[in-house]
């Protein structure tokens, strides 16, 4: 089934040359006479116009041109253009108005508290969004904090996803609740990178430091996916260490195909991506599969944030390491999903 139709409709290419099947999907076109010259010939096809006569908002086609002993396929894309999500941001350049953090957080109270108090020492005003699928929701106390409670063990990645459709700002930072900004925690590095017209980025990654100030710029911070053509039962991905090239603008920064949980992301492109909630217990490299050839990645050396784990909470650690229900027999319990999901027959994670 055509979707449209070529035709010349100029009347100005003289009595030398012929149409046949004007408005069809195939149009012959002949001359009494040879043409003079290669440009008579450019002339005559710059007036090609296609018609679509079925409508869609992103189709392709493919018409047919015979010119002299040549056929010729014309592929044509009819693409309806998104507009464009602006924001307004000409009045200000107050980062607590480009810029949210966002977190989800499961029984860990006195971790996100903490999160809190770093947030508004370094960034007040800046407005928190959490996400709480905790069993029994306490309040969590702040300036700028919007908490949302969740079903009891909802999930990792819903969490995320709710957190993240409350984001109203051009950006959002992503942090575990276990992390402590510092004055190293410098957000602004991330914003010139973003609005630098020279490079393109949707999402850039940090790195971490101790209590002590000491700064950790390990290789296991930063990954590449490869993904190896296979047969019809899938292809294999890879997840290596290492990066794609430097930037050369900023050569504290390297392309990247997946970085830590503590990142910068532009908010519209992330929300088209989002989380798949399947991922209930854990899940990170499953969110830069579906931003694969979608999200510009970069981790950059030159913003810092403290991890300081929990590392006495029985109750989170119960679904977190141990049980039936933990996150191990869960994650390896969705290893069919992920090859099926991704049309993968094998994946490796190094």
């Amino acid at each position: 089934m055509g979707f449209g139709d070529l035709a010349v409709y100029s009347r100005d290419v003289g009595e030398n040359v012929h149409f046949e099947g004007n408005n069809t999907k195939t149009l012959n076109i002949s001359f009494t006479n040879s043409p003079s010259s290669i440009d008579s010939l450019n002339t005559i096809l710059a007036l090609l116009v296609y018609h679509s006569t079925f409508y869609d908002i992103n189709i392709r086609d493919i018409l047919e041109v015979k010119l002299l002993d040549f056929n010729v396929l014309v592929h044509v894309h009819v693409l309806r253009r998104p507009r464009p999500k602006l924001y307004n941001l000409s009045l200000t350049d107050d980062i607590t108005q480009k810029v949210t953090v966002v977190t989800k957080t499961f029984e860990r109270y006195e971790c996100i508290e903490r999160l809190v108090d770093s947030v508004n020492k370094y960034y007040p005003g800046m407005t928190i969004v959490i996400a709480d699928d905790s069993e029994t929701p306490q309040q969590i106390l702040g300036s700028n904090v919007k908490q949302f409670i969740m079903p009891y063990k909802e999930g990792w990645f819903a969490g995320r996803n709710l957190a993240l459709s409350q984001v109203k700002t051009k950006y959002f930072v992503w942090v575990d609740d276990d992390f402590i900004f510092t004055e190293n925690t410098k957000l602004e590095n991330f914003i010139e990178k973003f609005e630098d017209s020279r490079v393109s980025l949707d999402l850039i990654g940090g790195f971490f430091e101790d209590v002590n100030g000491t700064k950790y710029i390990l290789s296991v911070f930063f990954k590449n996916i490869e993904i190896n053509a296979g047969d019809e039962d899938g292809d294999c991905m890879l997840r290596n260490r290492g990066f794609q090239r430097n930037v050369e603008e900023y050569p504290e920064c390297m392309i990247v195909d997946l970085v830590t949980n503590f990142f910068m992301a532009k908010t519209q492109i992330s929300k088209e991506v989002g989380f798949d909630p399947e991922f209930e217990r854990v899940g990170h490299t499953e969110h830069f599969i579906d931003g694969f050839g979608k999200l510009r990645v970069a981790s950059c050396k030159d913003v810092f944030i403290i991890h300081k784990s929990d590392k006495n909470n029985i109750k989170y650690k119960k679904f977190r390491r141990g049980g039936e229900s933990s996150h191990i027999s869960r994650y390896y319990g969705h290893e069919q999903y992920i090859l099926f999901k991704n049309n993968l027959k094998c994946y490796r994670l190094g």
